[in-house]
């Protein structure tokens, strides 16, 4: 199937698409945003990671939020840009975040790793003629819809087994405590 060729304004009027990767490891909660243009090609990525600590201060069914929710706080601060939406994995992401909004995330479309595609959409669809729409059927005829959560996984683990580990206590903001790297 041929692609219709798009100039580099064409592209840059789309947006951006940001792929939230989250890994937790015991009480290490990970993730990243990771930021491509319509084509794939990457334009800014940040990550961090926090600790819980103290963790009999916490009701058990509040820490992986808690912590999750300061997590995506620090990323979305610490990027620059602001994507036309963010997609992210259904089995990284904790359904009442998404219920609730990401902070800094207009349109999330949450991914089912399913046999067919299954894609939740918070807070709605994006419209028909949108760039957000266009936006997402331009990943998805170009096969990008998985694949640059692969990348964001590998940029964590290349920049995070470096870092010093950011530790959160009951009650606490975290401050950002996050990598950036800009293309």
């Amino acid at each position: 199937m041929g692609m219709p060729f798009r100039d580099h304004q064409e592209i840059d009027e789309l947006g951006l698409a940001g792929y939230l990767k989250l890994i937790r490891d015991g009480d290490e909660y990970s993730g990243a945003i990771f930021v491509v243009n319509a084509r794939g090609e990457p334009v800014h990525f940040v990550c961090n990671r926090v600790r819980v600590i103290s963790r009999f201060m916490w009701r058990e069914e509040d820490i992986a939020q808690g912590a999750t929710q300061r997590l995506l706080q620090s990323l979305f601060m610490a990027c620059p840009v602001t994507p036309v939406l963010v997609l992210c994995h259904a089995s990284e992401t904790p359904e009442q975040l998404l219920e609730y909004g990401i902070h800094g995330a207009p349109l999330v479309g949450c991914i089912a790793t399913t046999e067919c595609l299954e894609v939740t959409w918070y807070p709605q669809t994006p419209a028909f003629g949108t760039p957000a729409f266009t936006l997402w059927e331009l990943l998805s005829t170009r096969g990008l819809l998985h694949e640059p959560f692969t990348r964001a996984a590998k940029g964590m683990a290349e920049i995070l087994r470096t870092r010093p580990k950011h530790e959160i206590s009951p009650g606490s903001d975290i401050a950002p405590d996050s990598t950036t790297g800009r293309t």
